[in-house]
Parts: C-alpha cells; sequence; structure tokens
C-alpha cells in the first residue's frame, strides 16, 4: 500500500527515567519500565542506558518512512550530545528544513527537533513545530531535560517527580511500573469525576504521585528544579481579515484539506468515524476520497445500530449510510449492546484506562484490528470551535454602550425567508435589552439547573465527609456560562475537556494498536476558528454559516439543507443498553461486593434500586442520564 504522502508517522509508547541525585539508574527499575512499555503491539523497541538516563520506547509504525526512525536514539550536533525519546508527527518538516537551511540529508524527526532547539532555543522551539506529539529531549551537555507536549494535547504525557528521580511516559501505567511511585489516590481528582462523571484536570491524575504536562507546554527539568512554560499565546492570535465571504471560505477549505493529508499517510487501512452529522461526514468525505485515489478501500463506523423498534431509515444512522453508499466507503454500524457493556464495567479502570469511557469505541476497536486498520480519524473537537453552533449573544455590546452595533448583528442573524422581520427584530432588540441587565445567573438558570441536578444526584451517593468535600471544591465549568463565542471557544481551551478524551482514546487506542486522529483540532485550523469574524458563525438564520459554505463540494444536498434535526435516539439507546447492563446478576454482585472509602453504598443501593425501579417510565433525556450516573459512581466504587 502506498501512503498519500510522504511524512513520519508513528505511534509508541516511550519513557525517559533521569536520576536527579547523579546515581545510575537500577537496572532491575529499567527492565521493569521497559517491559510494560513493551506490553502493547509494536513492530520495533529499543532501550537506551546513558550515565544517569534511561530512555525506552516500543514503535509501531504507520508509515513505511517511520521504520527508518528507531527511537529513543543518540544524537549528535556540533560537537553536543542529545538523547531523543518519543511519540511524534511533523507537518511542517519541508518547512522546517528550510528554515533550518539542512540541505545535505533528510533529517529524522528528532535530529530536525534537536536542531530546532538548538536554532530557536528551549522557549520558543515548540511553537515552532506543527503536528501531533509529545517527547523528551535530554541535552547532555547541559544536563538538561525538556518534556514537549502538542499545542492542543493529542499527544498525552504523564511525569512523576521527586528529588532523586523524574520519570516521563506517554502511558500511566509505565509509570507505574517504577517501585518508587506510590498509587495513593488523589481525592481532588476522584471527586471532580465523582461529582460530573469527567475529569479535565489538565495537571493532575488519579494518582497523587503522577502528574500531567499540559497542552502546550514545555517541561524544563534539571537535577535541582522543574519548571514550566506554555508555549503557545491564545491570546495574541490577529484577526483574519478577508474582502469577501467566498475568500474565507476558500482559505477554510484549504486549511481542512490540509489537516487531514497531514494525517492520513499511513501503509495500512485507515478509517474514519461517520456518525451522519456535518462534522464527521466531511472529514471522512475528504479523507475517503483522497484514499480511494490510491486505489484502496475506505472503512467508516457509525458510533450506533438501529433497534428492532427504531426506524432504519431514521437519519441517525441513514445519513452516513447513504454517504457511505454514494461515496463507495465500506461502512459498519456499532453494536453497542448490554454483553458489550458489561465487559467494560468489569474491566474498565478509570485510573489508566481513561475518564471518558465511549463503550463503542471498546466495541469498534476490534473491528477495525480485524481490518488491519492503525489509523481512525475523528471529527471531535468541531463543534467547539470551527463548527460551532452557538451565536453571540451580543450582550456584551449592549454593555458597553454598542447599541447600533448590536442592532446590525441582530439583522445580520435574522433569516431573510422569514416573513415579518420588520416586526421580529425590534423584538429581538427589546429582548436583548432585558436580558443584558439581568443577572448571568439568571440568563443560564435552564443550564445551570440541569448541570445542578446531576450535581446533586451524583453528590447523593457519596459518604457525607466526600461529599462536603467535593462539593466545596466544585465550581460550575466556564463553559456554560461564557456567552460570546470566542469567549466559549477559549474557555473549552482552558477547560481540560478535549485533552480528556484524546487522552482516553489514546489509552484505549495504544492497546489496540490503533491510533485516533482529530483533524479539527490542528492548530492551524484552531487559530482560523479563533480570528474570523463572529458573524460568520450564525448569519441569515443559519448556523454554521460559513463552514456550510466551504464544505459544499463535499456533502450532497440532503445534508447541508436540512436543518439540525434531533439525534437523541442513539443516546437513548445507549443508555437503554446500559441499564440492561446494570440489571446483569454479575453486576450486581459486584456493586454489592465492592466497599471504597468514597461512595456510601446504602445511598447508591437505594438510588439504583429507585431508577432500575422506575426506568421504563422515564423518557426525558436529562432523567435517563441518571443511568450514566450509576455507571460513573460504580467504576468508582470498583476500583478498591
Amino acid at each position: 500500500m502506498i501512503p498519500y504522502k510522504q511524512k513520519w508517522f508513528l505511534m509508541s509508547a516511550f519513557f525517559f527515567l533521569m536520576q536527579r541525585d547523579g546515581t545510575n539508574p537500577s537496572t532491575d527499575i529499567v527492565d521493569k519500565l521497559y517491559s510494560k512499555t513493551v506490553s502493547w503491539p509494536h513492530d520495533h523497541e529499543k532501550l537506551l542506558v546513558h550515565e544517569n538516563t534511561a530512555a525506552g520506547q516500543a514503535t509501531q509504525w504507520i508509515s513505511e518512512l517511520d521504520k527508518k526512525t528507531k527511537l529513543p536514539i543518540y544524537v549528535e550536533i556540533n560537537n553536543n550530545s542529545y538523547i531523543f525519546t518519543g511519540d511524534v508527527r511533523i507537518d511542517n518538516r519541508n518547512e522546517l528544513i528550510k528554515q533550518l537551511n539542512i540541505i545535505d540529508k533528510e533529517p529524522s524527526n528528532a535530529e530536525l527537533i534537536v536542531r530546532a532547539y538548538l536554532q530557536w532555543g528551549e522557549e520558543k522551539f515548540a511553537d515552532r513545530l506543527l503536528g501531533d506529539f509529545s517527547f523528551a529531549l535530554y541535552d547532555i551537555s547541559m544536563q538538561k531535560l525538556l518534556c514537549v507536549r502538542d499545542h492542543m494535547g493529542v499527544g498525552p504525557l504523564y511525569y512523576h517527580i521527586d528529588d532523586t528521580l523524574f520519570l516521563v511516559s506517554d502511558s500511566m501505567e509505565v509509570i507505574l511500573a517504577h517501585p518508587k511511585v506510590l498509587q495513593e489516590l488523589n481525592d481532588k481528582v476522584m471527586a471532580e469525576f465523582a461529582l460530573q462523571g469527567y475529569a479535565p484536570n489538565q495537571k493532575e491524575t488519579f494518582y497523587k504521585s503522577i502528574q500531567k504536562c499540559p497542552r502546550s507546554t514545555c517541561l524544563k527539568v534539571t537535577d535541582d528544579a522543574m519548571s514550566a512554560t506554555e508555549y503557545w499565546d491564545l491570546h495574541s492570535i490577529q484577526p483574519l481579515r478577508y474582502e469577501t465571504e467566498e475568500e474565507y471560505a476558500d482559505y477554510l477549505r484549504h486549511l481542512l484539506e490540509t489537516a487531514i493529508s497531514d494525517r492520513i499517510d499511513s501503509a495500512y487501512p485507515i478509517s474514519a468515524h461517520m456518525s451522519g452529522g456535518l462534522d464527521s461526514s466531511v472529514i471522512a468525505t475528504i479523507a475517503g476520497r483522497m484514499w480511494k485515489k490510491l486505489g484502496n478501500p475506505f472503512y467508516t463506523y457509525n458510533w450506533c445500530k438501529p433497534t428492532i423498534d427504531d426506524d432504519p431509515n431514521w437519519h441517525e444512522w441513514a445519513d452516513a449510510r447513504n454517504i457511505a453508499r454514494i461515496e463507495g466507503f465500506k461502512h459498519k454500524e456499532i453494536d453497542c449492546n448490554a454483553d458489550e457493556l458489561k465487559k467494560t464495567l468489569l474491566t474498565h479502570d478509570i485510573r489508566v484506562d481513561g475518564t471518558v469511557m465511549y463503550e463503542y469505541e471498546r466495541v469498534l476497536l476490534p473491528l477495525a484490528q480485524e481490518k488491519c486498520i492503525r489509523l481512525i480519524l475523528s471529527g471531535f473537537g468541531g463543534d467547539e470551535y470551527l463548527t460551532a453552533r452557538f451565536k453571540e449573544s451580543h450582550i456584551d455590546k449592549i454593555q458597553k454602550g454598542k447599541f447600533v452595533s448590536a442592532w446590525k448583528s441582530l439583522k445580520v442573524e435574522l433569516s431573510q425567508k422569514r416573513r415579518w422581520n420588520f416586526l421580529r427584530l425590534p423584538y429581538q432588540y427589546l429582548r436583548l435589552l432585558l436580558y443584558s441587565i439581568l443577572p448571568r445567573a439568571f440568563r443560564q438558570r435552564k443550564r445551570l439547573k440541569i448541570f445542578g441536578k446531576r450535581i446533586s444526584i451524583s453528590s447523593s451517593m457519596l459518604k457525607n465527609e466526600f461529599a462536603d468535600y467535593a462539593l466545596s471544591n466544585h465550581c460550575n465549568p466556564l463553559l456554560y456560562q461564557e456567552e460570546s463565542i470566542q469567549k466559549r471557544q477559549h474557555a473549552y481551551l482552558d477547560s481540560g475537556y478535549h485533552q480528556e478524551r484524546m487522552e482516553s482514546w489514546a489509552a484505549l487506542g495504544r492497546k489496540a494498536g490503533i491510533r485516533y486522529v482529530y483533524p479539527y483540532l490542528d492548530k492551524r485550523i484552531i487559530e482560523f476558528a479563533l480570528s474570523i469574524p463572529p458573524t460568520l458563525y450564525f448569519k441569515g438564520g443559519q448556523s454554521r454559516y460559513l463552514y456550510r459554505l466551504a464544505v459544499r463540494k463535499y456533502l450532497p444536498p440532503f445534508m447541508l439543507d436540512k436543518l439540525k434535526p434531533s439525534e437523541i435516539h442513539r443516546g437513548k439507546n445507549v443508555l437503554h443498553e446500559i441499564y440492561k447492563a446494570l440489571n446483569d446478576d454479575e453486576i450486581i454482585m459486584m456493586i454489592k461486593k465492592f466497599n471504597s472509602p468514597y461512595i456510601d453504598n446504602e445511598k447508591y443501593l437505594n438510588q439504583y434500586h429507585k431508577i432500575m425501579d422506575r426506568f421504563d417510565s422515564i423518557n426525558d433525556i436529562e432523567e435517563l442520564m441518571i443511568v450514566d450516573r450509576l455507571k460513573s459512581i460504580l467504576l468508582i466504587k470498583k476500583m478498591l
């Protein structure tokens, strides 16, 4: 199979151990770390020990060119020596090679990154890199270790530090293999997960002794100090100004095609999520067309299939099926049933397998393995940035006295196809004036009420002392409260929401030998989304206005011209299957068996029986979400 473009694209587990007290690392400890590193599917493995450091890596190749990169590697440049190990895909290789004046050979990614470090320094070199990466670079002469995570945090990076050692890896399980790393649980992160069902903490993990390197961060570690520098300044992005909407659309099409082509260099079959929504359908269509030009089959997966009571022509299944038929993709609907969910409940460990379960991925991965797939494209990240459906509230304009600007913005949003706009515009404007003088909590009361109910249900199952601790440290996430497009985008960037899911999928994918990639989270697309005028997100009564304009060549009219229809059937179906799984005798035995310092067993059982007994009479999706809360609390309950 011939790769679409020649890049450097590998998947791995790696570690770097630095004895900060100057002693040589124990052979027994290095063997334990290396043994865990090579325990997952891989094509090449290597261990490198140098004085007070040790680096190990198990690499799984994606493209043919990956075979030339055998990490970890010892690099000598200008009479200085460096050790490099990591999981790296660099999209701007040619640009970097030109900027660094490399003319005599094609360097490895490792050498390219070392040269970038020498050219631009430790505070700036990482921002010059474009792609998905997490790596460790050790400057031997300076006895300085730099650990870097990419701009959006696609590549996980965890570490343990104490007075005698520093250990970094893209897998928590590798770090836990070190005997000095204690497994005491972190109550703060446990409380986040207990209340919300997820824990988007960008710096801490479930273990007190293991930390995360945040996205777009470079850690500098020496014998006597550690510091962290955020190298990507999102607040300095300048507004993008084109004269016409078509110019914006043309540039966006270029970005989408570039971001996708950068991610599909593979010597193995590739695939994509395709739920039938705009985000995933565009990614799948562009990638599929590129891939099929090479004569290769392209596989797509919808994360749920209709039940016997569902209409098989309902858009949540039919749209993806129809696109696959038109494009000639090999399409599969995932059967996320109670038996599969039961397996997940029995085996999933949120401490190392990821806090976001997305149970259907456990069903999808074996299906992809059967096809020798090593790469899955996902549309994740579009909703929050490039394809955001929310619109400006204009409240900030009113509060700043920009009354004319607010009027014009509302006028742009009104659909020209609707009659009585001459009445609707004044009504919308008066409504805006009223809302602008109300407290934010009142404006957001519906969202906060829903969120508060979930928190209340979760806390009702916790032991009193832990519930008090969790509630006293809890704050409502800003992403629910921000009312302007750009402020909400920045709230998402700061929240850790995306990093949590990508860390979870990376952990699941590693065990199956499969990598997930996210074109919408490409740095170039994120910066584009933050730089365009807010009127291009919602105009003429249509959400995703610019995005729809840009992707018309990729999707059939039935996808682009429809309004946003209801998409609750898949969610309801999965919640029904979770309910069935929770009713399984083996799961009930597990519920009764485990005692947790965090969960009140009696309270949990009372809530469990209360929901199970009335489940068939619940129709509201928010009420059904209680079942998901029971599942999340159970995952905590069974850990100890």
